[in-house]
């Protein structure tokens, strides 16, 4: 990379500008976009990237990073899916479930997918490497890729199982997949309106602990681990916890396994989400379990329309 190609490309940046202009005006494709992209990250520059209404891919150089979901200021909605413990690896996992919620997005027009960790069944502490390998390999060769959706996603303990051999599957995944954004183990959190939507999976590795609980502008909180749908108002100040449902087949102990994956429309009163209407998928793709309406202001419950939780 030249000098002038590289403030070329730093200038644009600074001003925003859209993944198709950026492929345009370099004549390069996305993955060598993501190269040039990643080559900035590792010196240290914060590059925002950002998804439209519409599915267009903006990026932007930051002094800090936000990631913000798209809202459709007409509407005052935003709507996204949230998928968890894929457990990618074990015998009750399948990736072509990722292909059944990447039809839904389109056939919906859903350009955000919220991964709450677990994308990996990860190894035993005397496992061999070959199998976080092969998994690795499977997430960034066969999981599903479109260029107007994007992937903000959360490790889980089983992801985190990389640091027995000091590597870390975030990183790894989100340097290999442009359409992979990286926030962090256990705890993430994406941008909606004024507020913040909290992603959360229990790492349950006590060397990894981190603050667990709620910030001021979190609305609503989505949690991983353990295999079921669930509704919880019992986070501080009566916020909702939901927790999601795995997309696989995968059980935890004898507990049911719900299967499937959450469709979310968040409606905002000016810049503060309001309410959130979930819509449980099952693994199909084709099918409404349950769906509910929760409003965030006071996290006051609301009558289930259709299914159980």
């Amino acid at each position: 990379m030249n000098d002038d190609f590289r403030n070329l490309f730093l200038s644009l940046l600074e001003k925003g500008i859209s993944q198709e202009q950026l492929l345009n005006h370099f004549s390069i494709s996305v993955y060598e976009l993501h190269q040039i992209i990643s080559s900035f990250l590792k010196e240290g520059l914060v590059i925002q990237r950002n998804c439209s209404v519409d599915g267009e891919i903006y990026y932007q150089l930051k002094s800090r990073m936000k990631y913000i979901l798209p809202v459709n200021y007409e509407t005052k909605q935003s709507r996204v899916l949230i998928i968890s413990d894929l457990h990618i690896g074990h015998i009750d996992s399948n990736i072509l479930f990722v292909d059944r919620v990447y039809d839904y997005a389109k056939k919906h027009g859903i350009h955000i997918i919220l991964v709450t960790g677990d994308y990996l069944n990860g190894i035993k502490r005397d496992g061999e490497r070959e199998i976080l390998d092969k998994q690795i390999v499977t997430i960034i060769r066969d999981y599903p890729f479109d260029s107007s959706i994007l992937n903000y996603y959360i490790g889980g303990n089983h992801d985190k199982t990389g640091h027995y051999f000091h590597l870390d599957t975030n990183q790894i995944i989100s340097e290999e997949r442009p359409d992979f954004i990286n926030l962090g183990y256990g705890m993430g959190r994406v941008k909606i309106g004024d507020s913040t939507i909290a992603l959360y999976h229990d790492l349950s590795l006590p060397q990894y602990s981190f603050n667990h609980k709620y910030v001021k502008k979190d609305v609503i909180r989505f949690k991983g681990h353990s295999h079921q749908y669930l509704v919880k108002f019992n986070g501080e100040g009566g916020r909702p916890i939901i927790s999601v449902p795995c997309l696989s087949k995968v059980r935890v102990g004898y507990s049911k396994n719900d299967s499937g994956f959450l469709d979310v429309t968040f409606t905002l009163n000016g810049q503060t989400p309001a309410t959130a209407v979930i819509q449980h998928i099952n693994l199909d793709g084709n099918m409404i379990l349950s769906e509910r309406c929760i409003e965030l202001h006071n996290a006051v419950k609301k009558k289930r329309l259709t299914g159980q939780n």
